[in-house]
């Protein structure tokens, strides 16, 4: 992952995988429904893939189709690379059980600061060039209405992920997939004070923000509120979504006051830049990181011991969702019961069910390196 990520960072980019059939099906859950068989902690390839057969296409059959669909991303991160990994793996498990040709391309903006002139032009070239749906963050809705709008004209439908649901936009929007931001700050808030306290320390918490935007006050907030009401400290550093920027406004912080020992990151780099930070002053083992988006540098981080070893997954499950509801709507122009879903029931990633999230991605790596 970190060798495709260096090679792509030079620039806007894209690139495409076909449906492969490269899953072996598993039980099908009814549409939107969680399935029951939850990964347990196997090892190598062997492990089972948490997201098989998460959510299905009920009694649909394929009859020789083939979609072409365009996930477009504001920036390139490891976030956007993830949800992409989700996208191809239910492409590739739409394929072998329904027989749907399904492609996904990526494409994502030249910088790691989100250029919402260029993300709307990346949405808008994505319509004239004949794409059957697109998926995109919904994050930056307000922004993001103009290229909504020219899609919706063309009769392009539009799949939002992330963020919170904002259904003021639900006229240019085919289906949302989105977090529970406030259900998800609890559950990490609780399940660190719960991880730390078991060890004997006292935890206090550090909320790395990326700053004042709709979906990061929710997240201050609801974290602030769960810490008042256990009882724990709680304070916010802001960060942004470059490592550089992040692993020196993390420094500062640490060196300011060591005593603040849970690091919580809703953005996807930032938990890694925090580990890097620890690494690097050797208190790997008196900080504890969690954050929501288990990514491929994340669990490299969970292998080699640090204790990034609380995290929420999502991004998969979204990036798997989505492309789900992008088919479901395009086989007869109408959805079932996936036109709005809230990703509640995300696994806490540890070295107890690592090798099932681990298979995921190796998964799905192996076939986009080999395309």
């Amino acid at each position: 992952m970190k060798k495709l990520l260096s090679a792509l960072l030079a620039g806007c980019f894209v690139f495409s995988l076909a449906a492969c059939g490269g899953g072996d099906g598993g039980g099908q859950a009814q549409a939107g429904q969680p399935s029951d068989n939850a990964p347990e902690g196997t090892s190598g390839t062997e492990a089972q893939n948490p997201l098989e057969g998460l959510y299905s296409l009920g009694d649909a059959k394929g009859n020789g189709e083939s979609y072409k669909i365009l996930a477009v991303h504001d920036n390139l991160g490891e976030f956007h690379v993830t949800f992409y990994q989700g996208a191809v793996y239910a492409a590739e498990e739409i394929k072998k059980n329904y027989g749907i040709d399904v492609s996904v391309d990526f494409v994502a903006g030249s910088g790691t600061v989100t250029d919402m002139s260029e993300f709307n032009g990346m949405i808008e070239q994505g319509v004239n060039e004949g794409y059957h749906a697109i998926l995109c963050p919904g994050y930056n809705a307000t922004s993001t209405a103009n290229a909504w709008e020219y899609a919706k004209s063309k009769n392009v439908p539009i799949f939002a992920w992330w963020g919170t649901h904002m259904p003021e936009f639900d006229s240019q929007v085919t289906a949302w997939c989105v977090n529970d931001t406030d259900a998800q700050c609890e559950k990490v808030t609780r399940y660190m004070v719960d991880y730390v306290k078991a060890k004997g320390e006292t935890p206090k918490i550090v909320i790395m923000s990326q700053g004042n935007t709709d979906n990061e006050t929710i997240i201050v907030d609801a974290t602030t509120k769960i810490c008042k009401e256990l009882g724990v400290d709680v304070k916010t550093v802001i960060v942004t979504t470059d490592s550089a920027t992040q692993i020196e406004a993390i420094s500062n912080a640490y060196q300011a006051d060591s005593s603040w020992n849970i690091w919580i990151a809703y953005t996807g780099e930032a938990g890694v830049s925090a580990a890097t930070v620890f690494k690097e002053f050797g208190v790997t083992g008196q900080m504890y990181v969690a954050g929501i988006d288990a990514t491929s540098t994340h669990l490299d981080c969970l292998e080699n011991g640090t204790n990034v070893c609380l995290l929420e997954q999502g991004v998969y499950s979204a990036g798997y969702t989505n492309c789900y509801q992008a088919v479901d709507y395009l086989l007869d122009g109408s959805l079932d019961s996936m036109d709005y879903i809230e990703i509640t029931n995300n696994e806490i990633v540890s070295m107890d069910n690592y090798d099932g999230w681990r298979s995921v991605n190796n998964i799905v790596m192996d076939a986009i390196n080999a395309g």
